[in-house]
């Protein structure tokens, strides 16, 4: 599983044990992506999107979820991608997360990482200190929910050296608050 650290210009570049470096003075913020930091969920946001523009494509994308599974449903949803403008925010998961460094900010999401990633990138409501945050999503191997996502951040960044503080909605991320020091249900 790869990590990736979002620079100022909005390119992604891996990062690993090595080199996330967050400042050990503060915890670190882990945030799940749909409806925590947005409000919506976003791959249906995406599926009900291509359905009003072109129902043939939305069909094909869940024969896809049929056929193939939740990855590739989503994949097939990011290539005909949202304007990602549209999609609220959670203004409580915003205050808290305007309490961390940036460089203490993670984003882990069973969406695709390219899709977390366009999400941070396009949309103007997300503020700089976000624009900044370390993803860990979903790939085309791997479904970054539950266990799996626990076990990639435990893996990739070495969480155990840190204090860390999770931001969810969802009870599939029970495994990831098991790990964390402290764990944030919103809604």
């Amino acid at each position: 599983m790869s990590a990736y650290k979002i620079s100022a210009t909005g390119t992604a570049g891996k990062i690993t044990q090595n080199t996330f470096n967050p400042d050990s003075a503060h915890p670190v913020l882990i945030l799940d992506l749909d409806r925590t930091l947005s409000v919506k969920d976003t791959l249906l946001v995406q599926f009900f999107d291509i359905t009003k523009r072109n129902p043939f494509r939305a069909a094909a994308c869940l024969a896809l979820l049929v056929l193939h599974g939740r990855i590739q449903f989503k994949q097939a949803c990011l290539e005909h991608a949202i304007n990602w403008e549209n999609i609220p925010l959670n203004r409580e998961v915003l205050e808290i997360s305007s309490k961390f460094p940036k460089e203490n900010i993670i984003l882990a999401t069973a969406s695709l990482q390219e899709s977390a990633i366009k999400f941070l990138n396009s949309n103007p409501q997300i503020p700089e200190h976000l624009k900044q945050a370390h993803v860990i999503g979903s790939s085309s191997h791997t479904n970054l929910k539950g266990k799996a996502k626990a076990l990639a951040l435990s893996k990739t960044l070495n969480l155990q050296k840190f204090r860390t503080v999770f931001v969810t909605d969802s009870k599939s991320d029970i495994p990831t608050s098991e790990i964390c020091t402290k764990t944030i249900w919103i809604n």
